[in-house]
């Protein structure tokens, strides 16, 4: 959320009790500082978080009555949605409660940035316009890959980040949904597909066909890009992708990213040609080429990341890293790939064949470092997908399974891998992962790692956040911590299982371990604030402390007595 940020006010129901806008909301732990926007569903406040960490964040307050069926539906649709969302490209949940009054809040992320037309007047060209619509549409297709719609895409809900590198954030999924299901007949005049407006059943092309609006729009704005020959090319594809019938659209938002990749690159084969037939020209008329090297050098097309494959591409993955340009994929086929993988100040995704539980095997056999060692870069544009990571040792102070040295404000994202069987021989070396910086893992397994001290599955160092969701832990050496968490570091497990002999701990003070929707067995919690505070940090979590079906510790966790069910 940014300022100026207001959430759809076009076709909403009426709603009853919203009050008086401009009144600070009262929520514990939190300060108002001034009013960011306000619509139909609710104010957005900025504030400041005062603990666990003291921080300026979005706090978005529902109208209505606390307890109101309706309020309460929104609420927890919008709150789900932003859980389960990834957290690159959109903005991150931090809290959600009531407050004094009954109101239900949300905390977010605050972003500083602008919005989508505001930042296309200052673009320089229509390639750069296309760069951004193609960022932006990638953010979205993260969202159709888990089959979530966001159904009021519009400029006020796209931010542009004023500072770094320039990425967009979509917010307000106030309206947002599950592919497949009816649309509530509302959305915002302009930008909403028909079949969002007539309540129909809504599918991932709606979102395509508010892209495409925007992406008009942008071009209307500036018509000097839109008169271009690769600004009549986009309009033209965003004209496609606004046909009544959605089947005639992009399928989703990835595929029109695609589109508007692959305007780009045509253009760019194009204008290569053109230099060629000119320069050809220049030398034959004695003039030389200085002339095109130097227009070529002020004004470089803009390069639209590629596929690289392993092994029909490139024998190994070394490679094909070490070729790649920032954003490109390696798409490494299956089977076992022995030795290991070095990212240094690279920005790629490496990515085996989805869906077949991880059949990309990378084996370092005993390497004294990690598997992939990824330093620096650019975790937005960096990934690590269905693989399996295996077979490191390491004796000094690396991480084995995979070590990622960056940004602790940009997460890299590990998505349905299997971390298993990396033994840790020195002190201070945890088995799994080594997070000097955030990441956030998806869908991952980590089985039977070994740490020199600390961290069977992962460490975090200082300050670093690791959210974990739907992962698994199992199989770690008795007595060996499973996670370790330094100052002021925080980790998030968010529907994981747990199972084996294994002890959770915050190895370092203020770190914070939170757990939500967990299971598992034979769980220990040591240091830090874990489970401190009557179980503050632990949300419908079942723990059967004996392994015999009862959920003896959930009691303890919430501060309850087992036998009597009391506090």
């Amino acid at each position: 959320m940014s300022d100026g940020e207001v959430p759809s006010r076009a076709l909403f129901e009426s709603v009853e009790a919203m009050g008086d806008p401009s009144t600070p909301p009262s929520a514990s732990g939190y300060k108002p500082i001034r009013l960011l926007g306000a619509g139909s569903s609710g104010v957005v406040w900025l504030a400041e978080q005062r603990r666990p960490f003291v921080r300026p964040v979005a706090l978005k307050v529902f109208h209505g009555i606390g307890g109101s069926q309706r309020v309460l539906e929104v609420f927890r649709s919008e709150r789900d949605i932003l859980a389960r969302l990834p957290r690159s490209g959109f903005c991150d949940i931090f809290d959600a409660g009531l407050c004094e009054d009954g109101r239900p809040y949300l905390a977010m992320e605050y972003v500083d940035g602008e919005h989508l037309l505001d930042a296309a007047r200052t673009l320089r060209d229509a390639s750069a316009l296309a760069a951004m619509f193609v960022d932006l549409s990638r953010v979205i297709g993260q969202a159709h890959a888990i089959d979530l719609v966001h159904l009021d895409l519009k400029p006020s809900n796209i931010l542009v980040e004023r500072a770094g590198g320039r990425c967009t954030r979509v917010i307000d999924f106030g309206l947002g949904g599950t592919a497949g299901a009816h649309s509530a007949g509302r959305g915002s005049r302009g930008y909403a597909a028909p079949e969002v407006q007539r309540g129909s059943v809504v599918s991932k092309a709606a979102d395509v066909y508010s892209l495409a609006a925007m992406l008009l729009e942008a071009l209307r704005q500036r018509n000097d890009l839109g008169r271009t020959g690769l600004g009549r090319r986009l309009a033209s594809q965003a004209a496609r992708n606004m046909a009544e019938d959605p089947t005639r659209r992009s399928a989703d938002a990835t595929t029109f990213a695609e589109a508007i990749a692959g305007e780009v690159a045509s253009m760019q084969r194009r204008r290569l040609l053109g230099y060629a037939v000119a320069a050809g020209a220049t030398i034959a008329a004695g003039g030389g080429c200085f002339a095109w090297l130097r227009h070529r050098r002020l004004n470089p097309p803009p390069y639209v990341p590629i596929e690289r494959h392993v092994p029909r591409d490139y024998p190994t993955i070394q490679a094909a890293v070490d070729a790649a340009r920032p954003g490109d994929v390696v798409r490494i086929a299956p089977g076992v790939y022995r030795g290991r993988v070095e990212m240094h100040d690279k920005s790629v995704s490496l990515r085996g064949v989805p869906g077949l539980a991880a059949s990309t095997v990378l084996d370092a056999q005993g390497t004294e470092l990690a598997t992939i060692d990824i330093f620096k870069g650019d975790p937005a544009r960096s990934s690590v997908c269905d693989l399996t990571i295996t077979h490191s040792g390491v004796a000094g102070t690396n991480a084995c399974g995979i070590r990622f040295d960056g940004d602790a404000s940009v997460p890299l994202r590990v998505e349905r891998c299997i971390i298993r069987d990396n033994i840790a021989r020195g002190d201070g070396t945890p088995g799994g992962a080594n997070f000097i910086g955030s990441a956030i893992l998806d869908a991952c397994a980590f089985i039977g790692n070994a740490p020199g001290y600390r961290g069977a599955a992962f460490s975090v160092y200082d300050g670093c956040t690791v959210e974990a969701i739907d992962c698994s832990f199992r199989d770690h050496f008795e007595g060996s911590a499973m996670i370790a968490a330094r100052e002021d570091a925080l980790v998030r497990l968010d529907g994981c299982v747990i199972v084996g002999t294994n002890r959770l701990t915050t190895a370092r003070r203020d770190s914070h371990i939170v757990f939500r929707q967990c299971r598992g067995s034979n769980i220990r919690i040591a240091g830090g604030t874990g489970f401190i505070d009557g179980g503050g940090n632990c949300w419908e979590c079942v723990v059967d402390e004996d392994c015999d079906g009862l959920p003896d510790l959930e009691a303890a966790i919430m501060g309850q007595d087992p036998a009597s069910g009391t506090h």
